[in-house]
């Protein structure tokens, strides 16, 4: 009686070392570039230039900023990269208060700003959309709390009005979005074309 029982547990070790071996058997090594992204994407107040005198000139540019964050997260989505859109409707609340607010809600490791810059002096009058996509290395502080630093930028500013009439005025935004996250592809950012 005492033999059935000897292979019965001889065979079951086998079976849980050749288990155990291929629990253990090395992973196939990924490009870490080729990972998808978890992408916050910031616009709103204290990324748009303040009109005092029109607001609606502000609000013009809130919603194109808006339009075009929502149509980035739209494409960047369909390259199936998760995604976060944040409009700050906060006067109060600048970009360093709203960028680690946010991170410390839900971690991301790349952020894209679309801001919208109003350069006007005496050669130029221009309104640029000015998306900046960068990556996020988290580092532990000696006082055990994490930080984010910002790496890897790579920004692509776009002339949306100027006075020289060499603009963007009657593109489309969700092209323009398209030909930014393909930029970024182009580049390595999310993980190559």
């Amino acid at each position: 009686m005492l033999k059935p029982a000897v292979h019965f547990c001889t065979r079951l070790l086998v079976v849980l070392v050749v288990a155990a071996l291929a629990a253990c058997a090395t992973q196939p090594v990924t490009n870490p570039a080729a990972a998808k992204r978890d992408i916050l994407i910031i616009t709103g107040d204290g990324h748009i230039p303040t009109y005092p005198q029109d607001p609606r000139a502000e609000n013009l540019w809130k919603t194109v900023a808006g339009k075009y964050a929502n149509a980035l997260a739209t494409e960047l989505r369909n390259a199936g990269h998760p995604v976060r859109v944040y409009i700050n409707h906060e006067k109060g609340k600048g970009v360093k208060d709203t960028i680690p607010y946010l991170l410390a809600q839900r971690a991301h490791n790349a952020v894209i700003q679309v801001r919208v810059r109003h350069v006007k002096n005496s050669s130029e009058n221009t309104v640029y959309l000015h998306p900046s996509y960068f990556t996020l290395r988290y580092v532990q502080n000696p006082d055990g709390r994490r930080s984010a630093v910002p790496e890897n930028e790579i920004d692509r500013p776009e002339p949306m009005l100027s006075a020289s009439g060499r603009d963007k005025r009657n593109a489309s935004l969700q092209v323009m979005a398209r030909e930014f996250v393909a930029y970024l592809h182009s580049k390595g950012a999310l993980g190559g074309p």
